[in-house]
């Protein structure tokens, strides 16, 4: 099960290494997911191929969870 949805803004603070955020995943013992909107988000804020792939690597280590029209309500 699910413990925790991550936002773009915490990916990106995990991206650029801010050491608050390592910390806090560090120290989580549940289950991490994203959408597939937090992805979108990060590959299209890449501005090159490293960032892109890096990124990846990131957001896979992640559950993926597809929302539904009504979690968008």
């Amino acid at each position: 099960m699910i413990g925790g949805l991550l936002d773009t803004a915490i990916v990106i603070d995990l991206l650029r290494n801010y050491p608050p955020a390592i910390a806090w995943l560090q120290h989580q013992s549940v289950l991490l997911a994203t959408t597939p909107l937090v992805w979108l988000e990060i590959i299209e804020g890449s501005s090159n191929k490293v960032e892109q792939t890096r990124g990846l690597g990131l957001l896979r280590r992640f559950d993926l969870v597809y929302l539904s029209d009504a979690d968008f309500d």
